[in-house]
């Protein structure tokens, strides 16, 4: 099992690196030439260029069952939901097979209200809760993963 991070504007990189290397867990974060960064990071970076979707198609290719993707792309959480994989986005929820059709429903309509011009609200401000509830999240399947091992 490994850890593969959509970390192109990912506010948890952090927490999911000390929390993976606490549990020896490999992880890869995978993002765009345009997001490179000088920050040193211990794990796998794997770089793509800035086509649209190359980042979430190489998160597939890298994705084997039962590894965790962390990733805000809905789209991109139904494919690797497929290939058995486990869905955790930046909040601390998780994309499951049976809540994935809801979350699709929901983008597409967001989709269609946009391009008839409507507006909607965008996600509020990243709080302390946020991130709290992504870090017990992310522990609880680290730890549910340590138990099977």
């Amino acid at each position: 099992m490994k850890v593969i991070v959509d970390s192109d504007a990912c506010p948890v990189k952090n927490m999911i690196l000390k929390a993976c290397k606490a549990a020896n867990i490999s992880v890869i974060l995978v993002h765009s030439v345009s997001h490179i960064s000088n920050q040193v990071y211990d794990a796998q970076i794997i770089v793509v260029d800035n086509a649209s979707q190359a980042a979430d198609m190489e998160i597939v290719k890298q994705t084997c069952r039962g590894d965790l993707i962390v990733t805000n792309d809905i789209g991109l959480a139904a494919i690797v939901l497929g290939k058995g994989a486990y869905v955790l986005n930046f909040s601390g929820h998780f994309y499951t097979n049976s809540n994935i059709e809801l979350h699709l429903e929901q983008r597409y309509l967001n989709q269609r209200i946009l391009a008839s011009k409507g507006r909607l609200k965008g996600p509020g401000k990243r709080t302390a809760k946020d991130n709290e509830d992504f870090k017990q999240a992310l522990a609880g399947f680290l730890a549910q993963h340590n138990e099977l091992v």
